[in-house]
């Protein structure tokens, strides 16, 4: 084999590898966006959820006493 033919083939495998190794990264890349919005959700569900505690425990109590 020549040096040429051999550089030719080293340069066709790395391009594979650089698509292949893109196509990887962007299929991580949407798992991770995904990961994301659901941690995000969650999130907003427990700050809702700790606000409403915070809101019975400290808020206005309905037994209030009558003035009279």
């Amino acid at each position: 084999m020549k040096t040429s033919e051999k550089t030719s083939n080293k340069i066709e495998n790395n391009e594979f590898n650089i698509e292949e190794a893109f196509k990887e990264l962007q299929n991580q890349n949407k798992v991770l966006i995904q990961q994301i919005e659901e941690l995000t959700i969650k999130l907003n569900w427990y700050e809702e959820q700790f606000r409403l505690s915070q809101q019975k425990r400290f808020g206005s109590s309905s037994e209030k006493t009558n003035p009279d």
